[in-house]
């Protein structure tokens, strides 16, 4: 599990950061740049999560789901903690781009989802 906590904890950071390099206007990754892209990753990675809770049919990614789901939640609750104490506001909602994801998975037309899910989360 912790292995698992790791991994998700990795892969959000190279999220902000791949985030971080798409800036086009140069212009520093504050703070607030952080917590707004950060946060949608958080509420993105929950709402994958419920979807392959109900959606998989192998229990092992309905396992990795959960857990997915657990961290996540844990994570998106210290960084409100974190932000709030900053004096920053954490997005409730995704932006554009992790909400088009959700929207692919939650009105999912392939033949594999937990496949495909896999392969999202990788």
């Amino acid at each position: 599990m912790r292995i698992i906590a790791l991994g998700t904890t990795l892969f959000l950071a190279m999220g902000v950061l791949a985030a971080q390099e798409r800036r086009a206007d140069d212009k520093p990754f504050d703070d607030a740049t952080f917590v707004a892209t950060a946060g949608s990753s958080g509420v993105h990675e929950v709402e994958l999560a419920k979807l392959a809770m109900t959606q998989a049919k192998n229990e092992a990614v309905k396992k990795f789901a959960e857990t997915l789901h657990t961290d996540h939640m844990k994570a998106n609750d210290e960084l409100k903690k974190a932000a709030t104490d900053a004096g920053l506001r954490v997005p409730d909602k995704m932006n554009p781009e992790h909400q088009k994801v959700v929207d692919t998975f939650k009105d999912y037309k392939g033949d594999n989802f937990d496949s495909d899910f896999m392969r999202h989360m990788i």
